[in-house]
C-alpha cells in the first residue's frame, strides 16, 4: 500500500476550504488518503499548476505552523538539539520531509530511504543549516525571499514522485504491517494537535490575523518528526522484519518420508503374510465363530467335529436341577439319544470360502441341522415322568400367602413354594436341552415349577392388614360419670371381616349399634324409675316425671364413635347425649336440688349438699279429683316475683311474691292466707296442686335457686 502525504494539494485543486484550519495533515495507510494520493499521481497538470499548487499549501502551512505547539514539555534546548541534528539528515525523494541518515524507511510515506535523491539530500543540508535565534526584519525577509525560491523547485521534485513511488509500491506493502501502529500514532497526534488548536482558537477569541506565527517550517518538520520517532518498536520491528524472514529454518522432509515409506512396505508385507496363512489355515477347518446346534466348532475340521460329537454323545447327559440343592441326571439311553451323520458337517464347511477367513473376526456363523442327532421322544417322556421329583412323596404343595388374626393383631402368613412341578413344561425343558446340546438346565429357571398365586408382598393384602389393625389400635373410654366403658381391639374384631379374594376390608355397622344401644340401655335414666335416697336415709322409688335424666343419641353416638375406629383412636369419650342431666350422682340430682316429702309434707333446700331450707308445706288436695300434687322428678322453668296465679275457683287471680313453677302450672310458692302448714291440712284442705310454704320460707328459697335446678317430689 502506498503511504501519502500531499493531501492538502489536492483538497484545494477540489475546491475544499481551508480557511482557519488545519489542513497539512499526514495520513498513513487511509483508505481515503490512498484514493486521493492516487489520483494526483494520475493527475495531467502542467508543472506550473504544481507551483501555484504547492506555493498554495506553503502559505497555508505557514498558518497552521504558526500555531501554539501541543507538547507543553518541549523546551529550547530540546529544539536546539534537534536543529543539529538535522545537519545530518536527508530529504524524502517522495514526500519531502527531512529523514536521519540511519532512516531506512520514510516514517511519513513508507518509501525506501536508499530512493533519496541526492540533490534533495543537499539541499536539504544548505537548507537546514543553523540559524540564530534573534532575526532581524531585514533577515527575516531574506529567509522568505529564499523559502519562495526553494518553493518554487519544489514542483520540480514533485514531478519525479510518481516514478519513484510506482518502483516501489510493491516492496511498500510487504512493510504494510509493521508500519500499521506507528502510523496510527502519528495520525491521532496530529489531529489531536488540530483539535487543540481549534479549541485554544475558540477559547481565546483572536481571529486568524491576531494569532502570530511563532514556528518556522523546519520547526514544524521536526516537531512532525519527533512525533513519528516516539514508537520505538516501530524500526525494531523493521530491522528484524528481514532477519525473520532469513533465519527460518527449512524443513527437512527427505528422511522422514524414506522411514515412513520403509514402515508401510513393511506392514503391507506383514498383513499380506497374515492373510495367506489365514486362507492356508481355513481351508479345511471351519471359521471363528462357528457352531452346529449349538455346539462351538471353532477351527474344527469336519472329521474332528465327527469324532468329538460321537464320543461326545455316548457319555452325553443332562443335569437337572431342582430346589432344595437336588440334582437328578438323564443320560443318553434314558432319552434315545444317538448320533447319526448325513454329511451335514461337509455342507456346513463348503458354505465357508477360505479367501474370505477375515470376516470370521465380526461375524457369528450358526447351523441347525435336525438329522445330525436324535432323540425318542417317547423315551424321554416317560425318563422325565420317572424322575424323582414327581413322586407324590417328595411334593410339597404350593401356599397363597393369607391373611390371619393372632388374637391381637392381624398379620400375613406369607407363601409357601412348594416344590410342585409342571410335568408339560419340565418336558418342553428337557427335549430343549437335548437339541441344543445343552448339558444343564435349571428347573427354577425354566419356569417349572407350579407358584404361589399370591405373595406376602400383594399391595391389597397389605393395605387390608393395615386397614384391620388401624380398627384394632382403637381404645376409647367411655365416661358415665364415676362408671367407665371400654371400647377396644377386643370388642372391634367382631365387628370387622375382609373378602380373602379382593382383601376388600367391611365394617359391621350394626353390631356397633348394638354396642351402643346396649350403652343406652345400661346409662339411661330418662324416664326411669329412681331408687332415691330420702332426708331420713329411706331408700323410695320415684317413678314419673317431666323427662328428666340422661338420654344417649343413638344414631349420632354410632356416626361418631365409626370415625373414630376407622382412625384408630385413642382417647376418653363423653356420649353424645338428646336429653341430660345435671348429674349422674344422686339419681341425676347432684348435689343441689329440692326435696318434697308429698306424704309428709315437707321441703328441704340442698346447695352444694348442705342442708339450707326445710319447711313444712301444704300441697295439693287429695280429696279432689286433679288436685293432687304429682310425684316424679322435674327441674325448675323460672322465677317470679311477684306474680299473679289464677286458676278454677280463683279466675280474678291471686297474687304471690314468689313464683317457682316446675310441672306445668303446679309450682312452689308462698301462701300469705294460710295460717298452718304441713301435717294432714292436704288431705281435705290442700292447694289446687301447688306446694304452699310461708312466706319467709318460700323467700329463702326464691333466694336460693336458679332454672334448672332439679326437683324430686315423691310418696311413701
Amino acid at each position: 500500500m502506498l503511504e501519502k502525504c500531499l493531501i492538502k494539494n489536492k483538497r484545494d485543486k477540489m475546491g475544499e476550504t481551508t480557511k482557519g484550519k488545519k489542513t497539512d495533515e499526514i495520513f498513513l495507510n487511509d483508505p481515503e488518503t490512498e484514493k486521493d494520493q492516487e489520483t494526483f499521481l494520475d493527475d495531467t497538470d502542467t508543472t506550473e499548476d504544481k507551483v501555484t499548487l504547492s506555493e498554495k499549501n506553503k502559505e497555508e502551512d505557514k498558518v497552521n505552523l504558526e500555531e501554539p505547539p501541543t507538547y507543553d514539555n518541549i523546551e529550547n534546548e530540546e529544539w536546539k538539539e534537534n536543529t543539529e541534528e538535522i545537519k545530518k539528515d536527508v530529504i524524502c525523494a517522495n514526500c519531502g520531509e527531512v529523514l536521519r541518515e540511519t532512516d531506512r524507511f520514510c516514517p511519513f510515506c513508507g518509501m525506501k530511504c536508499d530512493m533519496m535523491s541526492e540533490d534533495l539530500t543537499a539541499a536539504a543540508k544548505e537548507k537546514e543549516q543553523p540559524q540564530d535565534t534573534e532575526k532581524n526584519p531585514e533577515e527575516e525577509h531574506s529567509e522568505e525571499e529564499q523559502r519562495d525560491g526553494q518553493e518554487k523547485t519544489e514542483p520540480q521534485i514533485e514531478s519525479e514522485i510518481p516514478h519513484i513511488c510506482v518502483e516501489e509500491i510493491q516492496e511498500s506493502v510487504r512493510k504494510e504491517e509493521y508500519l500499521e501502529n506507528a502510523q496510527s500514532d502519528i495520525e491521532e497526534k496530529v489531529l489531536e494537535q488540530e483539535t487543540q488548536t481549534q479549541e485554544y482558537t475558540a477559547d481565546t477569541g483572536h481571529t486568524e490575523e491576531e494569532q502570530e506565527p511563532h514556528y518556522t517550517e523546519d520547526e514544524r518538520r521536526q516537531q512532525v518528526l519527533r512525533m513519528a520517532q516516539q514508537d520505538v518498536n516501530y524500526r525494531e520491528q523493521l530491522e528484524n522484519f528481514d532477519k525473520k524472514e532469513e533465519g527460518k529454518p527449512k524443513k527437512k522432509k527427505k528422511v522422514w518420508k524414506i522411514v515412513l515409506g520403509t514402515v508401510a512396505s513393511l506392514a503391507v508385507l506383514a498383513a499380506a503374510g497374515v492373510y495367506a496363512a489365514g486362507v492356508y489355515h481355513f481351508q479345511d477347518r471351519f471359521f471363528l465363530n462357528t457352531r452346529i446346534n449349538g455346539i462351538d466348532v471353532s477351527e474344527d475340521t469336519v472329521e474332528e467335529f465327527n469324532n468329538y460329537i460321537g464320543n461326545e454323545i455316548a457319555t452325553y447327559q443332562i443335569a437337572v436341577k431342582e430346589r432344595g440343592d437336588v440334582t437328578e441326571h438323564l443320560t443318553s439311553a434314558d432319552l434315545g439319544y444317538g448320533y447319526t451323520p448325513k454329511g451335514e458337517a461337509e455342507q456346513a464347511k463348503d458354505l465357508q470360502n477360505p479367501f474370505l477367513w477375515l470376516e470370521c473376526l465380526n461375524t457369528t456363523y450358526l447351523y441347525t441341522f435336525d438329522t445330525l442327532t436324535s432323540y425318542s421322544q417317547e423315551s424321554l417322556e416317560q425318563s422325565v415322568k420317572n424322575m424323582a421329583c414327581f413322586k407324590e412323596e417328595n411334593v410339597v404343595q404350593p401356599k397363597d400367602a393369607y391373611i390371619r388374626n393372632n388374637g391381637e393383631t392381624y398379620e400375613i402368613m406369607p407363601e409357601v413354594e412348594g416344590n410342585l412341578l409342571n410335568e408339560e413344561a419340565v418336558i418342553a425343558a428337557v427335549k430343549n436341552a437335548v437339541e441344543t446340546g445343552a448339558t444343564e438346565i435349571s428347573l427354577e429357571e425354566s419356569g417349572c415349577y407350579v407358584e404361589p398365586v399370591r405373595r406376602q408382598d400383594d399391595a391389597a393384602m397389605n393395605n387390608a392388614v393395615q386397614q384391620l389393625n388401624q380398627y384394632l389400635s382403637t381404645e376409647i373410654e367411655y365416661i358415665f360419670g364415676s362408671n367407665r366403658e371400654v371400647l377396644d381391639g377386643s370388642i372391634i374384631k367382631d365387628w370387622i371381616s375382609f373378602d380373602e379374594t379382593t382383601f376388600e376390608v367391611y365394617f359391621d355397622d350394626e353390631k356397633l349399634a348394638a354396642y351402643v344401644a346396649e350403652l343406652a340401655e345400661k346409662y339411661d335414666t330418662y324416664n326411669k324409675d329412681r331408687h332415691f335416697t330420702t332426708n331420713d336415709g329411706s331408700v323410695v322409688t320415684v317413678s314419673g316425671g317431666s323427662g328428666y335424666g340422661w338420654k344417649i343419641d343413638q344414631a349420632a353416638e354410632v356416626a361418631e364413635v365409626k370415625q373414630w375406629i376407622a382412625e384408630g383412636t385413642q382417647n376418653i369419650r363423653y356420649a353424645v347425649f338428646e336429653q341430660e342431666a345435671v348429674s349422674w350422682e344422686n339419681c341425676d340430682l347432684g348435689d343441689s336440688y329440692i326435696e318434697i316429702d308429698l306424704t309428709r309434707q315437707h321441703v328441704w333446700l340442698y346447695i352444694d349438699g348442705k342442708e339450707l331450707v326445710s319447711t313444712d308445706c301444704v300441697s295439693g288436695d287429695m280429696t279432689i279429683e286433679g288436685r293432687m300434687t304429682p310425684a316424679g322428678t322435674y327441674t325448675l322453668y323460672y322465677l317470679e316475683s311477684p306474680s299473679i296465679l289464677k286458676g278454677e275457683g280463683y279466675e280474678d287471680g291471686v297474687e304471690v311474691q314468689y313464683w317457682m313453677p316446675f310441672n306445668g302450672g303446679v309450682g312452689l310458692h308462698d301462701a300469705s292466707w294460710r295460717t298452718d302448714f304441713g301435717g294432714q291440712i292436704y288431705i281435705s284442705n290442700g292447694s289446687h296442686g301447688c306446694v304452699n310454704l310461708p312466706s319467709d320460707k318460700a323467700k329463702m328459697i326464691y333466694d336460693n335457686i336458679y332454672p334448672g335446678i332439679p326437683i324430686i317430689c315423691y310418696y311413701r
